[in-house]
């Protein structure tokens, strides 16, 4: 019953469906500790709180429920050890756990969970190479890795096992070329490998793989208009484009493809405004708008579009405070404002979005001090309060804020909201939330 309700969207409903269920289903574990079959509905009940937790907004609740779901699983596969569906089982509890510790920020436990998801996925694979499902979990523990060094800052392991996650997916899309979800993971993966080569400032090989993965996801969607994951697909492959050529210099090529992914998600949210993915995308295209308009010179466009955007993005973050990214995303939208009313000379509108820029910066770095696009967001924010104070002839207070800490983060062209993008192959939960 809970499941239905969550298929429908209604979701206070379900949550009360799969409390009823857990209470039962505890009962009769501590009653029978032994029966397999109790702690492995129970473990399946936490996972389905935690699920729902998160298309709440809950996350640190839903954490708790992910956790408990991964020690009934884990003692069941110590009963069990030579019992594949208990492991299958246990990489997906690995799977859920690594998104919500990657959406709360903590990055030392997403580490942890994605070596353990690797190690795991690695037996699965050495037993049965053959078996598509065990290269689809090794593959996906390399991605996960790949997610969490590139937040770490270790853009060369990033590197590796980004390619292997490559290299595995292109294998199984050649094996089987009617799966499209293999042939999504493999468009995904040039992404991921885009995005470190842009980091690492190889922009010619970043447009290389860009491109790959723009060609990729336009055959997907094109051959499934109906599948929102597969725009999805085309709207991050069309974001990055207009970051790389808007790096490059090329900003009419940057601006046609941030128009195309104003347009794409647009018309995701207009089909489903509840959706929080598709309001983060179109939140993206906004700022990203806005963005190239202040390089082309065309202030009042960029203001418009800044004032558009940070409507969706105060939505976002007000309905899912615990994200991280939703946080980023808020701040580099005051980020932004400030910038733009400096270049207008509205110093004193321009200092109150800075402050709101370095507050919650500083909140997310404190919270996660390894996170280096934290630290980058964190010393963009003294560098432009400096700047505002040299403007205003204070040096001293210049000097100040000058001397905090200084970009130590990926390329800058690179850095917005990668965290949005490594949620988008994401296990999937009731509302779409990371899907």
């Amino acid at each position: 019953m809970g499941n239905t309700y969550t298929s429908l969207g209604h979701l206070d409903t379900a949550l009360i469906l799969y409390k009823k269920s857990k209470g039962l289903l505890k009962e009769l574990h501590e009653s029978y500790p032994q029966n397999v079959d109790y702690k492995t509905y129970l473990a399946d009940t936490y996972g389905s709180l935690g699920s729902t937790y998160i298309s709440l907004g809950h996350l640190d609740t839903a954490l708790i429920f992910f956790i408990k779901s991964n020690e009934l699983i884990k003692e069941l596969h110590e009963s069990y050890p030579q019992n594949a569906n208990v492991k299958y089982v246990l990489a997906d509890s690995y799977n859920y756990l690594v998104h919500t510790y990657l959406s709360l920020g903590y990055l030392d436990s997403t580490l942890i969970v994605s070596n353990k998801y690797n190690v795991l996925a690695k037996e699965l694979y050495e037993v049965a190479p053959g078996n598509v499902d065990n290269k689809d979990h090794l593959a996906t523990s390399y991605k996960h890795l790949g997610n969490t060094y590139t937040l770490l800052g270790h853009l060369d392991s990033a590197l590796i096992v980004f390619s292997k996650f490559k290299s595995l997916f292109k294998e199984l899309h050649e094996d089987h070329p009617q799966i499209v979800n293999y042939k999504s993971n493999l468009a995904s993966s040039n992404g991921l490998l885009g995005y470190t080569y842009n980091s690492l400032g190889h922009l010619d090989t970043a447009l290389i793989f860009y491109e790959e993965y723009n060609e990729l996801a336009r055959e997907l969607h094109g051959d499934n208009p109906q599948e929102i994951t597969f725009k999805g697909d085309l709207i991050i492959s069309v974001d990055n484009l207009g970051r790389i050529y808007t790096f490059l210099g090329n900003l009419d090529t940057a601006l046609t493809f941030f128009k195309e992914y104003n347009t794409l998600a647009r018309e995701l949210y207009e089909d489903d405004p509840k959706n929080v993915i598709f309001k983060s995308y179109l939140s993206g295209s906004f700022e990203a708008l806005g963005r190239t308009y202040v390089s082309l010179g065309r202030m009042d466009s960029a203001l418009f579009h800044y004032n558009r955007g940070i409507i969706f993005a105060k939505d976002l973050h007000e309905n899912y405070p615990q994200d991280v990214d939703f946080k980023l995303g808020l701040a580099s939208s005051y980020g932004n404002l400030g910038n733009i009313h400096y270049s207008l000379d509205n110093l004193d509108t321009a200092f109150h979005f800075y402050d709101k820029f370095k507050i919650m910066t500083k909140e997310l770095h404190e919270a996660a001090p390894q996170n280096v696009i934290f630290r980058y967001y964190l010393a963009m924010s003294y560098i432009y309060i400096g700047d505002y104070y040299i403007y205003l002839g204070n040096l001293p207070q210049a000097l100040l804020h000058y001397q905090k800490p200084t970009p130590s983060g990926p390329n800058s062209s690179a850095t917005p909201r990668i965290m949005s993008n490594i949620k988008n192959n994401s296990p999937k939960c009731a509302a779409n939330w990371l899907n």
